[in-house]
């Protein structure tokens, strides 16, 4: 019995181990996106592809503090028939991510909030800039103690000036992600 108990102490010691520990590095990309406009009319389909680089490092085994620099593109339907508008997004998010477990397997739950340049062509080219918050929770697989696979739901929100009034306006956004990240020793 006592056997049966040290070698179950030492495979989850050799588990834990391999994860990500305190002063480590996290460099991320996503490889896969679904985004969902939330608009005042209700949801559209859209075309989209974007890209978030990520950045980040473990303050404890359990918080990450980083940046994102996300870039996205889209095409939306319009009034017009047969006609859409695109949309082409950058901006600097920082973030905070606390992972719930330390196991292989691991949920976490992260927010932030940055800056976002808008620009809109279509019918009337437009743009808006400013604060840009988001919320998300993902499940990450560590491959080891330098790889992981994450998928992610997040929502995202721009609130902005309309054009040519002075109502307030929220861009909102419900987007899932395929993510790979790469874990760089301290």
């Amino acid at each position: 019995m006592k056997a049966k108990l040290l070698i179950m102490l030492l495979m989850s010691t050799s588990v834990l181990a391999q994860l990500p520990q305190k002063g480590d590095w996290l460099v991320g990309t996503d490889v896969a996106s679904l985004n969902i406009p939330v608009l005042n009319q209700g949801i559209r389909r859209v075309s989209s592809a974007d890209v978030a680089l990520i950045g980040g490092k473990f303050m404890t085994k359990q918080l990450v503090i980083g940046t994102a620099l996300p870039i996205e593109w889209q095409s939306i339907p319009v009034s017009q028939p047969y006609q859409r508008a695109t949309t082409l997004a950058y901006g600097l998010v920082p973030f905070a991510r606390f992972y719930l477990t330390n196991s292989r397997v691991r949920p976490y739950l992260s927010v932030g909030a940055g800056y976002l340049f808008t620009r809109y062509t279509g019918e009337r080219k437009t743009s808006h800039n400013g604060v840009t918050y988001s919320g998300n929770v993902g499940l990450a697989y560590f491959f080891n103690r330098h790889v992981s696979l994450d998928a992610v739901a997040d929502f995202t929100s721009q609130p902005y000036q309309a054009q040519n009034t002075f109502a307030e306006e929220n861009d909102n956004q419900l987007n899932f992600h395929l993510r790979f990240q790469v874990i760089l020793g301290k």
